[in-house]
């Protein structure tokens, strides 16, 4: 279990104890003068440059998205900032209660959600619609992160733990899959996937896995997925089969950041996005839109601030 002392350690107070000094330097006080200034001048860089693209989108002006988000990410700061201060103990204790929120959300999808596009994958709540699917994915990683830190290092080393993960994993998954919603499912699959090899299980249950995976795949394809999830997948593979139909929103995207090159075209100067050639150019092919006006520099430049924040 996690102690007062590994909290102490975390924050570098490692004097081997917990005493009521280190306990008021884990206050909010301590946690508001210590702020990583690197890691919130990287989000808020990634947040204005997030805007700028939005702001393109819409070919210069700040309606319908741009002012809509700067709105979210406010708030978001602010709730980042919240949880920031909260005590670790108090988070830890949230967990279950999170997890079963977000779970009973899911379920409330099934019976009471709102269909859009082929897809019932939101939820009505007073005067705003939530997608219970994006809680989900943090739900459950701090579910199996929380139940791995509960156990002895030394179960780590054996395989039916790991299959109760998995299991814990599946049901949520299982539901968002009805929704259908594969690309939502495979991101909250993955992360469980990562810790479970993190903990350091064993090689043999990889394997186990991706065998039994790999012998799955036809069950999959012929009983699990549906006729537009086969359809995406063989436009992936092959847009070109259907360059007027399926295949045209990517071989679109192709010809936005080959004409790129290395510098863009410039801002607002993009001809497949500022000429509504590009589909959905405001989310799915946002990054298509940004290599077309910034080309391959401006690419790089917001896959390093990526990488920043997750080093």
């Amino acid at each position: 279990m996690l102690n007062f002392n590994h909290i102490a350690e975390f924050y570098g107070l490692n004097d081997g104890f917990y005493n009521r000094t280190q306990q008021k330097r884990l206050s909010w006080f301590y946690k508001v003068t210590h702020i990583n200034l690197i890691l919130l001048f990287l989000f808020i860089l990634l947040c204005g440059f997030a805007l700028i693209l939005l702001y393109a989108a819409a070919g210069g002006s700040e309606s319908p998205w741009m002012t809509k988000q700067a709105w979210r990410m406010g708030i978001a700061l602010i709730g980042i900032f919240i949880i920031a201060l909260l005590d670790p103990i108090f988070l830890m204790r949230m967990v279950l209660p999170f997890f079963l929120l977000c779970f009973g959300l899911l379920l409330s999808v099934e019976l009471s959600g709102i269909s859009a596009g082929g897809a019932k994958r939101w939820l009505p709540i007073a005067h705003i619609t939530i997608q219970p699917s994006e809680f989900m994915k943090i739900a459950l990683i701090m579910i199996v992160a929380r139940l791995y830190q509960m156990m002895r290092p030394e179960y780590y080393h054996g395989i039916w733990i790991h299959f109760v993960m998995v299991f814990i994993a599946i049901i949520p998954v299982f539901l968002v899959l009805r929704q259908p919603d594969l690309g939502t499912a495979m991101a909250m699959l993955f992360p469980i996937i990562i810790i479970i090899f993190l903990v350091g299980a064993s090689w043999k249950l990889f394997i186990l896995g991706g065998l039994t995976t790999i012998v799955s795949i036809p069950i999959i394809w012929l009983y699990l997925f549906r006729d537009y999830q086969k359809q995406r997948i063989l436009t992936f593979l092959d847009p070109e089969r259907d360059p007027l139909g399926s295949g045209y929103h990517i071989l679109q995207s192709k010809i936005a950041m080959g004409s790129g090159g290395f510098f863009g075209k410039g801002f607002l100067q993009g001809s497949q996005s500022q000429l509504q050639f590009l589909p959905e150019q405001h989310t799915d092919f946002i990054f298509a839109l940004l290599v077309e006006e910034w080309g391959l520099f401006g690419a790089f430049f917001l896959i390093l601030i990526y990488s920043s924040v997750i080093v």
